[in-house]
């Protein structure tokens, strides 16, 4: 019977945290619930139709571009270009800001010129690099790497400098080399760190290559969005941003779920909403 009877008390406390799991993910869709519906009473009342589509025609247009082969086509550009940055922003950036943070040279050397470009706006560089290296896939790669370069180089070297000196000097007193110390001391307690950084830089490189998709572009998510503006299909272009908003969000929700997977056995995960 006492068998029974805590058995019977787990259910109901498994199906009590069940329901509160449900409401507090259903709390987090009523403000996206109140903008649509904002949205849609704004159209054709306080924003004329023709600029603001109602969002049940702009639903009816996501639908249809979901379905559609070309849009695949072009969203799968997107997408490579953007992960295609990340990967060699993170090789490059990641040792860079190991090794200004462990050696101070390298830091003198680089910190001005990171100073100055750090608050330098990425976007006046999309012209020029696409007449640098053309309308292809080479120039989208580069300005995904330029926008997302600095994140995860400060965030490399911010968690490589704030590593605890009683751990380095533990692993000195054991007899670790210089290098030994930076990728079996240094870099795993800055991993969390890092990993911020590049979640980062994953949403700068893919806003910086729809930016650059919308100017001179044969394929890409941008493409669309200026190709649907230029014929006033405005409809069309919120279903296309909506998309946009949509993949971006997701695979930042995954790259969440993954990390805190990877980082289980560390007290610090990767920061952000």
């Amino acid at each position: 019977m006492a068998g029974t009877h805590q058995t019977t008390v787990r259910q109901r406390v498994g199906d009590v945290y069940d329901r509160w799991l449900l409401l507090r993910w259903l709390s987090k869709l009523v403000p996206i619930g109140v903008m649509l519906g904002l949205w849609e009473f704004a159209s054709g009342r306080l924003v004329p139709a023709a600029i603001l589509p109602p969002f049940s025609a702009t639903a009816e247009q996501i639908v249809v571009l979901g379905s559609s082969p070309e849009f695949h086509g072009h969203a799968t550009d997107t997408l490579f270009r953007g992960f295609a940055g990340i990967l060699i922003a993170t090789v490059l950036a990641v040792p860079m800001g190991l090794a200004m943070a462990r050696n101070d040279r390298v830091r003198r050397t680089l910190e001005p010129i990171v100073s100055l470009t750090y608050p330098v706006p990425k976007s006046p560089l999309i012209p020029l690099v696409i007449f640098w290296l053309g309308i292809g896939n080479a120039s989208r790669i580069t300005l995904a790497v330029i926008g997302s370069f600095l994140p995860i180089l400060l965030s490399a070297y911010n968690g490589a400098d704030a590593v605890e000196r009683e751990l380095l000097w533990s692993a000195r007193s054991m007899g670790v080399s210089r290098l030994e110390e930076v990728y079996e001391v240094v870099f795993p307690a800055a991993v969390p760190t890092v990993m911020t950084g590049i979640r980062i830089g994953l949403i700068f490189s893919f806003v910086i290559i729809v930016s650059s998709e919308m100017i001179l572009a044969q394929t890409g998510l941008g493409v669309l969005v200026t190709d649907f503006g230029q014929f006033g299909q405005y409809s069309k272009v919120f279903a296309v941003i909506f998309w946009i908003a949509i993949l971006v969000a997701g695979i930042d929700r995954i790259y969440l779920l993954v990390s805190s997977r990877l980082l289980a056995w560390s007290d610090r995960g990767v920061s952000g909403i």
